[in-house]
């Protein structure tokens, strides 16, 4: 009997060990899950704040484009002119969320 004890004591040790590296792999892939998480935040922030750029520097050429508009053209051409730009500028920012890297 005693023998038989001793014999099964490197068994429960290697039982231990294999229950000892599982527990470290899922700590390491709960890491890993965690970090590709935080990344993936970082990532979305990122786009969005590219998205928000690009939606003002849009918008601060359309004003430019505007002011350029209104000191060449006759004031019905101005009209015009400047319902198809707020309709563009309508049309860009509504289709920025489908802009590459947008998520």
């Amino acid at each position: 009997i005693l023998a038989s004890a001793v014999d099964a004591k490197p068994d429960a040790e290697a039982v231990n060990d294999v229950l000892r590296l599982k527990a470290d792999a899922e700590k390491v892939a709960a890491s890993l899950s965690a970090k590709a998480d935080a990344d993936m935040v970082v990532s979305v922030s990122d786009a969005l704040a590219n998205s928000s750029e690009r939606a003002d520097a849009m918008t601060q050429r359309m004003a430019i484009l505007e002011k350029v508009v209104d000191a060449a053209a006759p004031i019905s051409d101005v009209r015009a002119l400047r319902a198809d730009i707020t309709d563009l500028t309508a049309s860009l920012t509504s289709t920025d969320a489908r802009t590459p890297g947008y998520v």
